[in-house]
């Protein structure tokens, strides 16, 4: 009776994690595709690496370590990640390469997984109350959009610095210090989807200062380990940028942010970075003062936090199963009024499933689909942070 009681009360929300859930697995885990673990390839040379006692940014001995494993040349030296990836890949330096390729796809299907739980407990705690079926239809959207199953399959790690910065988003509302230290730690590997995230919690929310502190020193720790490892650490690591920034994929023009609309401007690089650093800090300050106004309620914490996804991407473009990182984001879209919600609606399909809508319209590719709907939702965030602090100050006066 019990069970069937917690049934009939949790009735959407067991829906919705059952479809989630099994959305994410199939699409993830079980679904055919060509690229299966193409990326997971480099995670596991770096972790046979550094379980040998050399360093994957030497490329040198990241080339001897990849023929000596797959008995090919590598088709890209490893991406410049910071080493605090290494206890998140080491777990697979033991393992021969397919149960090495297992273990990844169930860690990152597992850190789909805290995203999902973060994003729920997030919008509970705010809400202050149970879930209803708009809350479940946004937190639907945002955990399965594309880039969660993407990095998945493809063996990528976007997923799991996603999952770090909800949970480190999350500690800071539940005040728990271990929760925001293990976010940020892992959540620093990746900085250019992490950093607006991490500066913000490091401005803003002054009660967990400390906890940022104890996660810089642990991220200090590991580097020092892998300069111990490398004494060209600093050269070779940003041999690897370099060399990650010329493959013809990461072209600004393919991704999303910022960087895509601006390649096409006649303007100077210099122009471009301060544009983009100009409008990071813009966005950031309204979510700031957004957040810690007290006046402005819960609609106001979560528009702030969802601005603060956002700006995710304004200084570095992004790869599509980057995209992930705006699941939290988007799940928080239903903390937001009714006419909000509605005007955001059309934006996250654009970005939420920008591959399907690509085969719909073949003239539009997927990359510039999800650009605009990207680029809709922060101008939309900015635009309504501004006024809701204008219209409350105005009111107040």
């Amino acid at each position: 009776m019990k069970l069937l009681l917690f049934v009939r009360r949790n009735f959407v929300g067991l829906v919705a994690v059952l479809v989630m859930v099994g959305s994410i697995f199939y699409s993830g885990l079980i679904k055919p595709i060509g690229a299966r673990d193409i990326d997971a390839r480099y995670f596991y040379v770096a972790a046979r690496c550094w379980a040998s006692g050399e360093s994957p940014y030497d490329a040198t001995r990241y080339k001897a370590m990849y023929r000596a494993t797959f008995n090919l040349e590598p088709d890209a030296l490893f991406v410049a990640y910071l080493p605090t990836l290494m206890p998140v890949v080491l777990p697979m330096a033991p393992l021969d390469w397919w149960a090495a390729a297992r273990l990844f796809g169930a860690l990152n299907f597992s850190a789909a997984m805290l995203l999902l739980w973060a994003s729920y407990r997030l919008v509970r705690e705010l809400l202050g109350a149970p879930l209803r079926l708009m809350h479940w239809s946004w937190l639907t959207l945002g955990t399965t959009i594309g880039g969660v199953s993407g990095s998945i399959s493809t063996g990528q790690t976007s997923v799991l610095i996603a999952a770090a910065c909800a949970l480190a988003l999350l500690g800071c509302r539940l005040q728990n210090r271990s929760m925001v230290i293990a976010g940020t730690v892992i959540a620093s590997a990746k900085p250019h989807l992490s950093a607006p995230i991490l500066l913000f919690i490091l401005i803003f929310e002054p009660t967990q200062r400390k906890s940022m502190f104890i996660a810089g020193a642990i991220i200090m720790a590991f580097i020092a380990y892998a300069a111990v490892l490398d004494g060209n650490l600093l050269a070779n690591y940003l041999g690897a940028i370099k060399t990650y920034n010329a493959i013809s994929n990461n072209d600004p023009k393919l991704q999303i942010g910022l960087g895509s609309f601006l390649a096409y401007a006649t303007l100077s690089p210099l122009v471009v970075q301060v544009l983009s650093v100009a409008a990071l800090a813009i966005s950031l300050t309204l979510a700031g003062v957004l957040y810690r106004r007290g006046d402005l309620g819960k609609r106001g914490s979560a528009l702030a936090l969802t601005l603060v996804f956002f700006s995710i991407g304004i200084v570095h473009s992004i790869q599509g199963y980057d995209v992930c990182i705006y699941a939290m984001g988007i799940s928080l879209c239903s903390m937001l009024s009714r006419r909000m919600q509605l005007m955001y609606l059309v934006p996250t399909i654009l970005l939420w499933r920008p591959t399907v809508l690509s085969m719909a319209i073949p003239v539009l590719r997927a990359v510039s689909i999800a650009d605009l709907g990207w680029l809709m939702l922060l101008t939309g965030c900015i635009y309504f942070a501004a006024r809701m602090i204008s219209v409350r100050s105005i009111s107040t006066d």
